[in-house]
């Protein structure tokens, strides 16, 4: 996996920055490195976040049926560690932004660890359950399709719970 990193403008090797993990599971987001701010998703304005002092990790997020919060895990955390290990990152300030499929995304990744000081989440849910309630039919077929769900809640309860952040976070 990889993840694109955008830099402070004042960038200065050598020192750590605040860093911002943007964030939409299911997605191979490095492949926008040459995207103006990053991501396609105007509403995050990566390109603002780095001209306020602060660096940007857009990490590949693949997520398979089933597992779709362990795997978020698995595949962000170590791009934290290795922006960190790079020395562009201060491991005591993290923060983690999501939109749409992106919100529950961060807050699979909030009900996972405490490494993050600060968090946005906006346009999303915190439960696969509540989405297929409230969107109806559209809310099935995403929960089946974007939310990595192997069948309806009805038939799959216990799995929609284990990956519903609603249920971990107090």
């Amino acid at each position: 996996l990889r993840g694109a990193v955008l830099l402070p403008s004042d960038y200065q090797p050598g020192k750590r920055y605040p860093l911002i993990v943007s964030i939409y599971g299911g997605e191979r987001l490095s492949m926008l490195v040459n995207n103006f701010g990053v991501t396609p998703i105007t509403e995050d304005y990566m390109q603002l976040v780095a001209t306020r002092g602060l660096a940007v990790l857009v990490p590949d997020a693949p997520q398979r049926v089933g597992t779709p919060m362990l795997d978020l895990a698995k595949d962000v955390l170590p791009g934290v560690n290795k922006v960190i290990e790079l020395g562009i990152a201060d491991p005591a300030r993290l923060g983690i932004m999501g939109q749409s499929y992106g919100c529950i995304s961060t807050l699979m990744i909030l009900a996972q660890t405490t490494r993050f000081k600060a968090a946005q989440c906006s346009s999303g849910t915190s439960s696969l359950i509540s989405s297929v309630g409230i969107l109806g039919g559209f809310g099935r077929d995403w929960a089946l399709g974007q939310g990595k769900m192997e069948g309806t809640p009805w038939q799959y309860l216990d799995q929609y719970i284990e990956n519903s952040p609603y249920f971990y976070l107090d």
